[in-house]
């Protein structure tokens, strides 16, 4: 999309699959892919629930096929970083949000690298690795 919100690009592939996340709540997006050794692609998701007058952003992952039509093949159903997490004080919004939000990522050797923001108050580094991540994840069923 343009500055002017024109579209410059054009939908080529969607699949529909059984989302098993532990929220049925829509899931949004989060941070870049990156590459496995596989050929396929890690990302990760977050979803937002709302606990009173306290919105709880809570994070999954989901690996996807590196060829079109770039099929969902695992998916989160629990959160690999919970809301409940973030521990610094919320500079703007105390009361309202609690989150995590993942907003970079990348790979070095066997371990993931996620960088993501605690309560909107700073940025963080959480270190793992994918088969720690695939445990939040189960197959996606079509």
């Amino acid at each position: 999309v343009d500055w002017h919100g024109k579209i410059e690009s054009t939908p080529m592939w969607n699949t529909v699959w059984k989302n098993n996340w532990y929220l049925k709540e829509s899931l949004r997006g989060n941070t870049n892919a990156i590459r496995l050794d596989d050929g396929n692609y890690l990302c990760t998701f977050h979803t937002a629930q709302r606990i009173d007058k306290c919105h709880f952003y809570d994070n999954g992952a989901y690996i996807f096929e590196g060829k079109p039509p770039f099929k969902t093949i695992y998916a989160g159903s629990r959160t690999y970083l919970r809301a409940e997490s973030a521990k610094e004080s919320h500079y703007r919004k105390e009361g309202l949000i609690i989150c995590t939000f993942p907003i970079g990522m990348t790979k070095r050797d066997s371990k993931i690298i996620i960088s993501y923001g605690d309560n909107d108050s700073c940025v963080k580094i959480m270190e793992t690795n994918l088969e720690e991540i695939q445990k939040t994840m189960v197959e996606v069923k079509y």
